[in-house]
């Protein structure tokens, strides 16, 4: 789990100072060591971010869903040309 400081989205954070701070902190290895904390807060208690395995997950499911979409529009294609070869 990595933090990255430079990506804290400051609109999720109330005060400028404290977005100053914590961007700060994150040059010291303290900082880093705290930054890991607050993204495992936000990963596992706050329920904020989303972990790496499930951006994975949800990404598969999304691969399925495509995968199930490609496969309806060459049936319906197939079923297409067989109605106007009826015709």
């Amino acid at each position: 789990l990595r933090f990255n400081c430079e990506a804290l989205p400051a609109s999720r954070i109330k005060s400028s100072s404290s977005v100053t701070v914590l961007r700060y902190s994150c040059t010291t290895s303290m900082g880093r060591t705290a930054g890991e904390n607050i993204a495992e807060y936000l990963q596992e208690e706050g329920r904020d971010l989303v972990t790496k395995t499930e951006v994975e997950e949800f990404l598969r499911g999304v691969d399925s869903v495509r995968d199930a979409v490609d496969r309806i529009e060459a049936r319906l294609k197939g079923l297409e040309q067989r109605l106007k070869g009826n015709s």
